[in-house]
């Protein structure tokens, strides 16, 4: 702020200017009741100019004698109204009372003053005589519209309850419509999506208590039901304790819709600790405590054969939105999407506590940034349901980042046991066409998993980056967990980047290939750290890696089983990585026949999967018979091979012929017999498709 001067009035010193105009925008938009001018003498703000109006108490026509008066009652007389300086009772005739009377002047003389009867009439007349002058309305005292009323024109000077609960109004005159003209307490944000016209604005500053939207389980769901822009100042964020919501524009109590059109901005829904047991009994149940919950309100809506349970609610809007729940294990959904088509999900969207944080089931949603922490069961889910128009493709997210724990900042009043970071569930119908640019994932057993409900396939799903850290979380724990039972497909896979970390397995692979399905997964770079290992893969799973990078993985980089096809272009181990191939769990590693065994320190008998190949390679000595090993279905080749491999028997080489069928079977000098040109060792290095 500027330091004025104290030069007598009027001044033109710049400083004075200056600090006039700074004080005109704490005049106009502060919601204080008074400013220090410039001499340091407190005056009313325009908020404390209409509170003290709104402290006035109209009385109608002035009634005498008799009539006991108070001070800041207002009443009319000879078509001017006069504001009561004493208290008093009044006399015959006005004239007479002057002396306790002064003429009450309108605040502007651009508005029309419309005197409530605080509840005690109707006010409908007097309101639509009012908006039909075409002028702004300035409501004094509370105004009681029973007569259902359409506002045009703009409300002046308001700035708190103008409206009696039961007023049938509806406001569409352009600016947005606040709870807090019905008062305060529990019921009044309803109160504003109800007033409030289609396509409008309604505006939350601060924090506004529950309202009664719940879902209805047997019954009709109560929830906003037409398009409305629900705008608040600034998005709060969780308390240090993660029991509520604070610092920004907060509605308390769950919020139900179901609209085309519904749009969210700069607002927190707060159905935390601290809500639930000030408002429900310290109890959270399904369908009353969610936070916002964009879906079908009621069952018989969802169950309907025909509209709208077919048709999508479109144009939904998110904009720096956070939904908060009880607790992680609470039966919510801090943030549900479903049922809805062409959705935009801008800035940060956050859920925060329950078994669900953000729960997509749709069409056509692009979102920038969904984050969420402390689910029980799934941080982020996309997911298809039994009813036709929940449904999960076409969904595109930039960035999303979960994790089981808090954020930064933050300890929870309640811990979490959690179960995935993000999951696909397929329990209706088929998922297809998703793109996550940048996942970063923490704290869950599994970070990305499958589930299946049905026969239905997840295909054509696209990950920019997977990063997942499962440092201290207790258990079997994958980075990447795509399991399908037969019947159930994974198609069409595609993945940039894989970085999983301090896990038992970073990338486990378990689906089947049906005649005419192409199940796969494709992933560029797989980096494997401090885990058990690398790549799980087994049934008839289709995997192609371009990269393996493993550091420091206490098993080996693939755990192999059943019949699956891996391909791997480059492969990096460290040392402390003991093994290519794991045998714990079942795991297939290739391996001499007993007749056969190790040279020693000489190169290792070992397959690879290199550039997209199989390698078999080492130095071995023969016993008696001239089969060296069957080597698991992986890495069988797709035709018989022959290789020519160096022998040595005494001091003479030569050159060994060795084959490897199509059934795996590798046999040395498989037409002429025995071993006697390799009884020494016999070095390999074959490579096959």
């Amino acid at each position: 702020m500027t330091t004025p001067s104290t030069t007598a009035i009027p001044s033109k010193l710049p400083q004075d200017l200056l600090f006039n105009a700074e004080k005109m925008d704490e005049v106009v938009n502060s919601d204080s009741q008074t400013y220090l001018d410039r001499f340091g003498i407190s005056r009313l703000t325009v908020r404390g100019a209409t509170d003290s109006m709104r402290a006035l108490n109209p009385r109608g026509a002035w009634v005498g004698p008799g009539t006991n008066y108070q001070a800041r009652d207002l009443v009319s007389s000879g078509g001017n109204w006069y504001l009561c300086l004493e208290a008093h009772t009044s006399g015959s005739t006005f004239s007479g009372d002057a002396a306790r009377w002064r003429p009450f002047q309108q605040l502007d003389s651009d508005v029309t003053l419309v005197f409530g009867s605080n509840g005690a009439s109707d006010d409908s007349a007097a309101v639509v005589a009012a908006n039909a002058l075409g002028r702004p309305i300035c409501p004094i005292g509370i105004l009681h519209i029973a007569t259902p009323t359409t506002i045009t024109v703009p409300l002046a000077h308001v700035a708190g309850q103008c409206f009696t609960i039961t007023s049938q109004v509806t406001i569409n005159n352009g600016q947005p419509t606040r709870p807090e003209w019905w008062g305060v307490g529990q019921g009044k944000f309803r109160l504003a999506t109800i007033a409030a016209a289609p396509g409008t604005v309604v505006e939350v500053r601060g924090t506004v208590a529950p309202s009664d939207f719940a879902y209805g389980f047997s019954s009709g769901g109560r929830y906003i039901d037409k398009p409305l822009k629900i705008r608040g100042q600034k998005m709060p964020r969780l308390s240090d304790d993660a029991r509520s919501l604070v610092d920004g524009s907060i509605i308390q109590g769950m919020v139900l819709g179901w609209s085309d059109g519904l749009e969210f901005e700069n607002i927190g829904i707060d159905c935390g600790h601290t809500v639930v047991t000030t408002y429900y009994g310290g109890t959270s149940s399904s369908g009353v405590t969610e936070a916002l919950n964009i879906t079908y309100p009621d069952n018989a809506t969802k169950t309907a054969a025909g509209s709208p349970s077919t048709v999508p609610k479109r144009g939904i809007v998110l904009d720096n939105v956070i939904g908060l729940c009880d607790s992680p294990g609470a039966p919510n959904h801090a943030i549900l999407l479903e049922g809805v088509a062409d959705v935009r999900m801008r800035g940060s969207v956050i859920g925060v506590m329950g078994t669900h944080g953000v729960a997509l089931k749709g069409r056509d949603i692009v979102a920038e940034d969904i984050q969420a922490y402390l689910n029980s069961t799934d941080a982020l889910i996309i997911k298809t349901d039994s009813q036709s128009t929940a449904v999960a493709t076409r969904i595109s997210i930039a960035n999303t980042v979960l994790n089981a724990s808090a954020p930064a900042g933050v300890t929870p009043w309640a811990a979490n046991t959690p179960t995935a970071g993000l999951r696909f569930e397929a329990a209706g119908s088929s998922i297809d066409n998703i793109y996550i640019g940048k996942a970063k994932i923490d704290g869950f057993p599994s970070s990305v998993d499958t589930v299946f409900g049905g026969n239905y396939t997840i295909w054509d799903v696209e990950f920019g980056s997977i990063s997942s850290d499962q440092y201290g979380v207790s258990g079997t724990t994958c980075a990447l967990k795509l399991e399908a039972a037969a019947g159930r497909n994974i198609r069409k896979w595609t993945i940039g980047t894989l970085d999983g970390r301090n896990c038992s397995i970073v990338g486990k692979f378990s689906f089947s290939q049906p005649a005419a399905v192409n199940n796969h997964v494709a992933i560029g770079t797989v980096r494997a750290q401090s885990a058990q290992v690398g790549l799980d893969v087994g049934s008839q799973s289709y995997v192609t890696v371009g990269t393996v990078i493993a550091d420091t993985l206490s098993d080996g980089i693939y755990r192999i089983t059943g019949t699956p096809y891996l391909s791997v272009g480059q492969e990096r181990k460290d040392e402390a990585t003991p093994n290519v191939f794991a045998s714990s769990g079942g795991g297939l590693v290739p391996s001499l026949n007993a007749t056969w065994s190790q040279v020693a320190d000489k190169a290792v008998f070992a397959a690879k999967l290199r550039g997209g190949r199989k390698t078999l390679a080492g130095t071995i000595k023969p016993s008696t018979s001239n089969v060296i090993t069957t080597l698991p279905q992986f890495l069988w080749p797709s035709k018989n091979e022959e290789f020519i491999c160096r022998g040595r028997s005494g001091s003479v080489t030569a050159a060994v012929p060795v084959t490897v069928s199509i059934a795996g079977v590798v046999t040395v000098n498989a037409l002429a017999g025995g071993t006697a040109n390799c009884s020494d060792e016999l070095t390999l290095d074959m490579t096959w498709d």
